[in-house]
């Protein structure tokens, strides 16, 4: 039991060096979407918010891109300008019109979803809400079981 303890130590003291250098080369995470919703609306600044609780302060190691679309026809033309700014995540927020754009623009990158008028496991969106895969890993939001709980249904 003394020998993993020590050669566990030793590994650890041998990769300290390497690991202060990796975290000086880590670059920012850079997340993007577009929305109907402008920045300043309350769900957003929530989110930058709730990033920075979890350690990730915008314009330090994070980048929050908001493109603001003005009817639902802007979906397309919202996301291709969050795509050309780099994001390393696009997150598709709104109605299912949203995530098809925001796949259809992102060609590789991961698309984090709220569904809020679709049930994206219904859909074939996800095999799996527990375990999304693919270029979707992530979460639903669905807006009749919020409401419903916000007040008491």
């Amino acid at each position: 039991m003394r020998r993993r303890q020590f050669l566990g130590a030793i590994g650890g003291v041998a990769a300290w060096p390497f690991a202060g250098h990796a975290q000086q080369a880590t670059k920012a995470l850079r997340v993007g979407t577009a929305n109907a919703q402008p920045r300043t609306a309350p769900q957003w600044i929530a989110f930058v918010q709730r990033m920075a609780e979890l350690g990730y302060r915008e314009g330090e190691n994070f980048t929050y891109d908001h493109v603001q679309i003005q009817n639902a026809e802007g979906w397309e033309t919202g996301y291709r300008a969050i795509v050309a700014q780099k994001p390393d995540i696009v997150l598709a927020a709104g109605p299912e019109s949203s995530l098809k754009a925001a796949l259809a623009a992102a060609g590789g990158l991961p698309v984090v979803m709220i569904a809020v008028d679709y049930d994206p496991l219904a859909k074939g969106y996800v095999q799996s809400l527990s375990r999304p895969s693919g270029s979707i890993p992530g979460s639903i939001f669905r807006m009749l079981n919020w409401w419903a709980s916000a007040w008491n249904c």
